[in-house]
């Protein structure tokens, strides 16, 4: 049986206290252009600097003490929820909450009532977050280029070059980053999804390609195997191309052949791939249990 730890009062908020700033201290020392590099010793007895305040978090996997981890994951799933809705902003969420926690257990320890001390820093919170919309102002390409430079550790030819990469794609463009020798920009004006179509038999162009006008498209981690599989996508296409990017097999195959639904193979092909390249058109993944039309989506490819 698993011993049970039961801490409470001073002691456990000390405890999680100093959990939080095992995490907090470390990826603090990462905040803006006059960050500073962390050595973080992987499990392969390598070693490796970074500046990314995430990579230093994510690197503290568990403590010894367990109220005090407590505290480190309460640090780790802010950063990881700012980077979900953000996209960035983790070294900024670890350093607030640090602030907010430390500054929570001092108004506990004073004899304020926790139920008071929450009401007001919620009260406090809107109001912050009031001002700061009142402040805000339209980002240009300008502004998008320092606030990159500083991400980038003053590097304002990087900062540039996200800027415009920021600019030319807009608000529904994706951005990936890929390690090189030198810096450099490419566009692309479509999503490439890296895989080849099923069977030859779809192919209506030479090269081994097909061209579709605005079909529908259904993104499916679950397999088609049955005639019965492909009736649905079918009726839910409405008369539009359809291509079906699945794992398909067997008999299915023979009924997309037999009525024109171009297939790509998703075999082999993880969920987050399968993610991407849904998110890239406007659609859902239809997964074991989630049976939705919004799976389907006429999109050009």
């Amino acid at each position: 049986m698993n011993p049970v730890f039961v801490s409470l009062g001073a002691d456990a908020r000390a405890k999680l206290l100093r959990g939080v700033d095992v995490i907090a201290e470390p990826v603090a020392s990462t905040l803006g252009p006059g960050g500073l590099a962390v050595l973080i010793e992987h499990a392969s007895d390598t070693a490796a600097f970074t500046l990314d305040g995430t990579s230093v978090a994510d690197a503290v996997q568990r403590l010894g003490d367990p109220v005090e981890d407590l505290g480190a994951q309460t640090v780790r799933r802010a950063a990881r929820k700012t980077v979900a809705d953000a996209g960035d902003g983790t070294t900024t969420t670890t350093v607030l909450l640090a602030a907010m926690f430390r500054e929570g257990c001092k108004r506990l320890a004073a004899g304020h009532h926790a139920v008071d001390v929450a009401r007001e820093l919620r009260a406090e919170v809107a109001e912050v977050v009031e001002v700061l919309r009142a402040q805000a102002i339209a980002s240009t390409p300008e502004i998008l280029g320092t606030v990159a430079a500083v991400s980038a550790h003053g590097d304002r030819e990087l900062g540039d070059l996200a800027a415009r990469a920021v600019d030319v794609v807009g608000d529904a463009g994706f951005i990936s980053v890929v390690p090189g020798e030198a810096n450099g920009l490419e566009i692309v004006k479509s999503y490439v999804f890296p895989r080849a179509l099923l069977d030859a038999s779809f192919a209506k162009n030479p090269d081994g390609t097909t061209d579709l006008d605005k079909p529908a498209v259904c993104v499916s981690s679950v397999p088609f195997a049955l005639r019965t599989d492909i009736a649905p996508l079918l009726k839910l296409a409405s008369g539009h191309p359809l291509v079906l990017i699945a794992p398909v097999v067997g008999e299915a195959i023979a009924a997309c052949k037999a009525n024109n639904v171009t297939c790509v193979s998703a075999a082999g092909v993880d969920l987050d791939a399968l993610e991407d390249l849904a998110v890239a058109i406007g659609a859902q993944v239809l997964r074991q249990g989630v049976h939705t039309p919004a799976t389907v989506r006429r999109e050009d490819l």
